[in-house]
């Protein structure tokens, strides 16, 4: 899989995520796709933050985060992974939008279809965003 194409799925994930297309989401990811949210499980459901089957995060967190905006900040791919610094508007479905970054670690399976998804946000925003303190 080239650099262009990994790059190309990335987008289509991210502009699919900001619109809130989880079908559009899902048909990028391989049988088994996984994610997680790095070190959120203290605070939150296992359900929401993971790791498991990212076909079910996708519903879970498109129904509980609002993504206004993405701007890619940094992308590096070697092989058949990538890492990605993006900076976000998003926002709880009741909440204030917040501006945050995040890095996500992406893994492709040999067909280009993305196999695994570890984000590293700044888990004590997201934890005051689901107890409504932002």
């Amino acid at each position: 899989m080239s650099d262009s194409a990994i790059r190309a799925t990335l987008e289509k994930f991210w502009q699919a995520r900001v619109a809130g297309d989880t079908e559009a989401m899902k048909a990028l990811l391989a049988p088994g796709a996984t994610y997680e949210m790095v070190g959120a499980d203290a605070f939150a459901d296992p359900a929401l933050v993971g790791p498991h089957d990212m076909r079910a995060a996708a519903d879970r967190l498109v129904d509980a985060f609002v993504f206004h905006s993405r701007e890619t900040r940094a992308v590096l791919v070697e092989g058949a992974r990538a890492a990605v610094v993006n900076r976000f508007e998003v926002s709880t479905r009741h909440g204030a939008p917040v501006a945050t970054e995040a890095c996500d670690i992406w893994e492709f399976d040999s067909e280009g279809r993305i196999t695994s998804m570890k984000q590293f946000v700044d888990t004590d925003l997201v934890r005051r965003m689901l107890a409504g303190e932002t």
